[in-house]
C-alpha cells in the first residue's frame, strides 16, 4: 500500500532498478526497492555513522554496492561484500565470480589476499 496516497502499488522497472509505483490517479509517489547486503559501511563505522552497503545500478547498467548514506559517504565496491575483514590488511572482503573459479578476495587493489569460495558461501 502507498503511504502517501493510500492506494495499491505495483512494481515497475526503471533505468536505475525496480521501484514501487502508486496506482492512485491523484498520487504520483514512487519508492525504490532497496537490496541490502547486511554489511556495515567501513567508512561510516570509522566516522561513527550507521551506513550500510546496498545494491545500486550505475547509469551504464552495471551493479555495484554503495553506502546508504550517499552523498555524505561515497564508499563503493563493485563486487558483493561478505562482511569479513581481510586478515592481511583489514579491508573488506568481496565475492569474485571468475571463470577460473569463485573466490573471496580483498577489496584493496594493493593487497593480494584471496581464497577459494566454499559451496555454502555461493
Amino acid at each position: 500500500m502507498c503511504q502517501k496516497g493510500g492506494g495499491e502499488t505495483v512494481i515497475k522497472t526503471g533505468p536505475y532498478g525496480k521501484y514501487y509505483q502508486c496506482l492512485n490517479e491523484n498520487c504520483k509517489a514512487r519508492k525504490g526497492i532497496v537490496i541490502s547486503s547486511g554489511v556495515k559501511c567501513p567508512t561510516c563505522q570509522k566516522e561513527g555513522r550507521d551506513g550500510e552497503l546496498i545494491q545500486r545500478k550505475s547509469r551504464y547498467g552495471k551493479l555495484f554496492w554503495g553506502c546508504s548514506k550517499y552523498p555524505d559517504c561515497t564508499f563503493v565496491v563493485w563486487s558483493e561484500p561478505t562482511g569479513e575483514k581481510c586478515p592481511d590488511c583489514g579491508s573488506l572482503l568481496v565475492k569474485k565470480f571468475l571463470k577460473k573459479g569463485n573466490k573471496i578476495a580483498c577489496s584493496n587493489k594493493e593487497c593480494k589476499y584471496s581464497r577459494d569460495m566454499k559451496e555454502d558461501e555461493q
